[in-house]
């Protein structure tokens, strides 16, 4: 069915397919046959019906419909079988009669259409001459240009996709297929589907590991679809990793182990199930600051574990020294940094103009004999505020200057995801990046005059009280290696800068990393961060001053304590390091214990 156009004017052809039924709507050898048709709401329009008046909604196709001459049916009917092809086909006519109202004229599909016109084929010639009206010939000719306008190409099913949902220790499988009401039949034997093979109607399970699925797909007017396989695997969970603490003096050694010996352990700091979010855990991990540790296991012939998460105390963190306030933070929000300017566009605001200026206002040459100097004579600081307010009416905090080098802001959107060589997204460098994220946005460090200094900059407008913690989010915008070095300063006065710390940057292009810098002086200074050489196009996301106050004082140490584990080995030596089957029956014994959890104790035992 509708490979090609077919116009079928015999309804007991609907026997035979299955379909849908021959019905007549009377008895015609007792009331003779119905020869009149009427038109649904709606379907008048249609174009079997032009040149034809329908007003009436009604058609007589026959000339001749005397029940006393025409002892027979005139115009058929049909009823479609439930579900079948035909069961939701538009009905173009139906016809009434002493058995009830019954469908007529039908089409099927809008390609390579199908279309019932049900003559009875004892009425379409009397006595040697034609029956049927003008109406009925007009009909079947409007019908057959019709059909002829939906010739198609014939085209194939769209193939099957099997996929997998992995359960412990079994597979549920689904296939689905873009043809809608396309017929799917399956096996699970690694045999040829056939139309005798079952139809799939729903996912089903499988718990033998390497099962051979096939599936093709039918309907008609359309070739079968190729055949789709795939192999379905069955696969266990693997265990959940186990999260071992050991403290020692200013730090916490932490250590993962995991009863699947053949899966990979990862881990992360904010708490995510994503590969792409953590590290693979190859070595005890060494954590000198208060933090939560998440870890799950994963492997290709394993279901992902469940994740497992640890908050980490480090011994001598406390309430009274660790830094939780938040003093001051810069970032590159879109309302304070953010307006249009030329040559910039939604993603980039250019403060000073796409192109570097010189700092430098003059330059005086002195010549003394074969001696030559030079005085720089520099141009005045341009002062960058939020919301472009010249007059820092709305101060935030925070500003930026420059002499002439390119300061830009950019509309992009750290990703919460460890990076790779070769992705050109804004990844973190490292999974230890991750402790805490940076915000969207960011501040670029562009171009200067070839040969002239950096002169770039981002500042507090105001003094903070030391000691405190600075924790900077800093990238890469150049190219895979550029080297650029941006530093951290304090001064006292806003003119003379003492630097703190030398910011890591990734090599790769626009990953980023966190930087964690101390100020442990006493005094209340200004902070900035600002480039001293490399290359151009450093980039700033966001500045955090930290503090120890009312925050910090609601912190609770975390007590570090190995949890308990089996001794599975005990191995003794005497005090030359020999090892012995047993401890020395008197005097002094070395014996060392390892446990389950991959933790080894040393001590001294005395036998009198």
């Amino acid at each position: 069915m509708n490979r090609v156009p077919i116009l079928n004017l015999n309804a007991s052809l609907n026997d035979a397919w299955g379909w849908a039924s021959l019905e007549n709507p009377s008895n015609a050898a007792e009331e003779g046959g119905i020869g009149t048709i009427k038109i649904p709401e709606g379907a008048e329009a249609h174009a079997i019906y032009a040149d034809i008046d329908v007003s009436s909604a009604e058609i007589a196709l026959f000339f001749e419909s005397d029940p006393a001459l025409l002892k027979c049916n005139l115009i058929q009917a049909y009823q479609a079988v439930e579900g079948g092809l035909f069961a939701n086909d538009s009905v173009l006519a139906v016809v009434e009669g002493p058995a009830g109202t019954f469908n007529a004229i039908h089409e099927h599909a809008s390609a390579n259409t199908y279309m019932l016109i049900p003559f009875g084929p004892d009425a379409v010639v009397v006595e040697g001459e034609s029956n049927l009206s003008d109406d009925a010939i007009s009909l079947i000719n409007n019908a057959v240009n019709y059909l002829i306008e939906s010739k198609a190409t014939v085209v194939a099913v769209m193939t099957p996709s099997i996929s997998s949902d992995y359960r412990d220790e079994l597979t549920i499988v689904s296939i689905k297929c873009a043809t809608p009401d396309a017929t799917v039949y399956y096996t699970t034997d690694g045999s040829e589907p056939t139309e005798n093979s079952p139809i799939y109607t729903a996912p089903f399970q499988v718990t033998e590991d390497s099962t051979l699925v096939k599936a093709f797909a039918v309907k008609q007017g359309y070739d079968d679809s190729k055949t789709a396989a795939a192999t379905i695997l069955v696969k266990k969970v693997a265990k959940t990793p186990v999260i071992v603490l050991e403290a020692q003096e200013g730090k916490t050694v932490v250590s993962i182990t995991c009863a699947t010996e053949d899966a990979t352990v990862y881990y992360n700091y904010t708490g995510s199930k994503s590969i792409a979010a953590s590290a693979v855990y190859t070595a005890p991990i060494e954590v000198r600051y208060p933090l939560t540790i998440t870890a799950f296991a994963s492997g290709a012939s394993y279901i992902d574990s469940d994740i497992t998460s640890k908050e980490i105390g480090v011994t001598g963190i406390t309430k009274d020294n660790i830094r939780l306030d938040t003093l001051a933070h810069f970032d590159a929000n879109s309302t304070d940094w953010y307006w249009e300017t030329e040559g910039g566009s939604s993603k980039v605001a250019y403060y000073v103009g796409k192109n570097a200026k010189s700092a430098y206002a003059s330059i005086d040459t002195i010549v003394e004999g074969n001696d030559t100097t030079y005085n720089y004579h520099f141009v005045d600081d341009v002062f960058i505020y939020a919301q472009n307010d010249s007059l820092n009416a709305k101060d935030n905090g925070w500003f930026m200057r420059t002499k002439g080098q390119v300061l830009q802001w950019e509309n992009t959107n750290p990703l919460m995801e460890v990076g790779y060589a070769g992705a050109t997204g804004y990844y973190a460098d490292a999974v230890e990046d991750m402790i805490t994220t940076p915000t969207r946005y960011h501040i670029t460090f562009g171009p200067k005059k070839s040969g002239e200094p950096f002169t770039a900059s981002i500042e507090t407008s105001q003094k903070h009280q030391g000691p405190f913690d600075i924790i900077t989010f800093a990238g890469n915008n150049n190219s895979d290696g550029a080297s650029m070095t941006l530093v951290l300063e304090t001064s006292l006065d806003g003119s003379d800068w003492t630097t703190v710390d030398t910011l890591k940057h990734s090599y790769y292009r626009r990953f980023w990393k966190r930087n964690v810098s101390h100020y442990e002086g006493s005094d209340q200074v200004f902070v900035r961060v600002t480039q001293v050489s490399g290359s151009t196009k450093a980039v700033v996301y966001d500045i955090l001053l930290m503090n120890n106050g009312e925050v910090s004082q609601g912190y609770v140490a975390l007590p570090v304590q190995r949890q308990a584990a089996e001794v599975i080995a005990t191995e003794y030596y005497n005090l030359n390091g020999i090892r012995m089957a047993g401890p020395a029956y008197q005097g002094i014994t070395i014996v060392k214990k390892i446990y389950s959890d991959g933790h080894i104790k040393v001590e001294k035992i005395f036998i009198k």
